[in-house]
């Protein structure tokens, strides 16, 4: 069921956009002022909600691809079969779509990869202008192309609370409490083993 928006809060949210100027300031020089003439602040509440509403529209050419949108990260999950490869249709669609709204895509932050168990099937053809690689980092998981694999996720997951013992150390050499350390371990440590064990706790 759709729910219209009051207009008194669309016409808020329009007056919010209207009439920014920006200038920058380096070493003592200070640019003129321009008018911005799209995008919404960042750092604020409302620009994740309205880029939200402006990517809402964009949809899968075939209904048995995925499109997974979260703020300015869109994954597109296409199943491919010795019969039909629809990944190209859905780069392109993108395409179009960033055109006809004015918005870029960053290629070089685009990656295609292959799913697939471990056989000896041909992969299928390159989507041209998009690198190929055989793991991404989706959301924080570091999915490789062969399904249940976590080797390297487990990898980067460790780096960084491998760093931030240190910051324990030092903390216990100035005197913190056990409950102390203990917050700050699970804040900035816990934290990080835990997240996203939803995706990868069975591997484990």
């Amino acid at each position: 069921m759709k729910i219209p928006i009051n207009r008194y809060i669309i016409n808020w949210m329009i007056d919010f956009l209207n009439n920014r100027r920006q200038r920058v300031r380096v070493g003592g020089v200070t640019t003129e002022f321009l008018d911005i003439n799209r995008g919404v602040p960042q750092g604020t509440v409302l620009g994740p909600v309205m880029f939200t509403i402006v990517v809402n529209d964009i949809k899968a050419v075939n209904l048995s691809n995925d499109l997974s949108k979260f703020a300015d990260d869109i994954a597109i999950i296409a199943p491919v079969y010795d019969y039909e490869d629809s990944a190209g249709d859905e780069v392109e669609n993108m395409k179009l779509w960033s055109n006809e709204n004015r918005m870029s895509l960053n290629m070089e932050k685009t990656y295609e990869m292959i799913i697939r168990r471990k056989v000896s099937t041909p992969l299928p053809d390159h989507i041209p202008s998009i690198k190929r690689k055989e793991w991404l980092k989706l959301l924080g998981a570091t999915m490789e192309e062969i399904p249940g694999k976590w080797d390297r996720h487990f990898e980067e997951m460790m780096k960084k609370p491998s760093r931030r013992m240190y910051i324990l150390r030092v903390c216990k050499h100035y005197g913190f409490s056990t409950h102390e350390l203990d917050l700050l371990f699970n804040s900035l440590i816990a934290s990080l083993l835990t997240f996203t064990a939803e995706v990868w706790g069975g591997a484990s």
